[in-house]
């Protein structure tokens, strides 16, 4: 027994490598990464703990919060938002999280109204905060139904803590805010609107700059990812809202800041990498996203051909599908619920992917489809 133990010891762990990445093309996130950054930095810095709000200034020494805050920045500048507050999070679903304990702190006893097609951290995040959900029905292509959404407000007597989406997990649909804004006022209710934007948050803006624009629209807050459409090592995202909604939050001695992040601590090498490929890249988006867009709308076309109906939605790079054989999902690493499969056509998903994938579709159909008799 001591022998194995020492033997176990002494081994070193093996790192279990993953699936080649153009097989990876059924999740939004973007695998075409530079190492660069990582490489340089890793042998020469230790640990980074953004620790507490990094705009209540540094307390921590071994921090990048000054990354932090240009990242901030970039992202305030791109939705239009002036007097902000936000961090950088482990990723979309503490940004969810966040955003709606500051939308509940806000309104007192709200109602929390979605989609039945929204993220399932937006359902987590409602059972954390106890707070009640209103889950609206939606169209054939995964956007709200606005229908179902007006007659459900026409009775609401609660104060509505509202989240949108802005790209829904499976079909990429987004949830038309201009009606949404308009129905809340129209029924004269006190609203919070939150948008869950994790990968449209980041390729909407360079398609129609005015459609995520807080400085004309009531939106409150806005959480985004940052290893989707941007990409970096760490699981990583930014939540972003008006100054107004953190104003009431208590101060913490032990760390000299407000207690205004949901996880106190957070991965400061997440922080420093998101702004590096932002400053390297803020030029290219625009390219980057046009791209995306394209292969999406050629892979539903090559679908479309081969008779497989995709279905595409506006300023959206996922397609999806009826849902193939669960070796073909597990091929091509594909997310995929009951009845159907998507593809994301992220900066790693080139011309060449979407051609061994729809070779590898073709075949998958034939094999699927009933032998004819043979004629005798």
């Amino acid at each position: 027994m001591e022998n194995d133990i020492l033997t176990m010891e002494n081994e070193t762990p093996s790192f279990v490598s993953p699936p080649k990445k153009e097989f990876c093309i059924g999740y939004p996130t973007n695998l075409a990464l530079d190492n660069t950054f990582l490489i340089e930095h890793l042998q020469t810095h230790s640990l980074l703990n953004n620790l507490g709000d990094p705009q209540q200034g540094i307390f921590y020494a071994m921090n990048a919060q000054t990354e932090e805050l240009a990242v901030l920045a970039y992202f305030a500048e791109l939705y239009k938002l002036d007097k902000y507050w936000g961090y950088v999070t482990h990723g979309g679903t503490e940004g969810n999280l966040s955003a709606l304990y500051l939308g509940r702190k806000h309104l007192g006893a709200p109602v929390l109204y979605c989609s039945d097609q929204s993220h399932y951290s937006v359902f987590k995040s409602a059972d954390l905060l106890g707070i009640p959900i209103q889950v609206v029905a939606s169209n054939s292509n995964g956007e709200m139904d606005y229908v179902v959404l007006e007659k459900l407000l026409k009775s609401e007597k609660k104060p509505v803590l509202f989240c949108a989406s802005i790209g829904t997990t499976m079909k990429g649909a987004t949830d038309n805010i201009d009606i949404i804004l308009l129905l809340l006022k129209n029924y004269n209710i006190k609203y919070y609107l939150h948008l869950d934007a994790a990968l449209s948050g980041m390729m909407i803006p360079f398609l129609d700059a005015d459609y995520l624009d807080f400085s004309t629209k009531n939106i409150a807050s806005i959480s985004v990812s940052g290893h989707k459409f941007i990409g970096t090592h760490f699981p990583c995202g930014v939540v972003l809202a008006r100054e107004q909604y953190v104003s009431n939050m208590s101060d913490i001695a032990y760390i000299q800041s407000k207690d205004t992040t949901v996880t106190g601590s957070r991965n400061g090498w997440a922080a420093a990498e998101l702004n590096h490929a932002i400053q390297k890249r803020k030029t290219q988006f625009r390219g980057e996203v046009g791209n995306c867009v394209a292969q999406a709308q050629r892979l539903k076309k090559s679908l479309d051909r081969i008779g497989c109906p995709a279905h595409l939605n506006d300023w959206s790079n996922t397609v999806y599908f009826k849902k193939p054989s669960v070796e073909f999902c597990n091929k091509w690493n594909l997310a995929s619920d009951k009845t159907i499969a998507h593809v994301i056509t992220m900066q790693h998903v080139t011309r060449e992917v979407v051609n061994k994938f729809i070779d590898d579709m073709t075949k998958e159909l034939r094999s699927a489809a009933p032998s004819k008799p043979k004629k005798r």
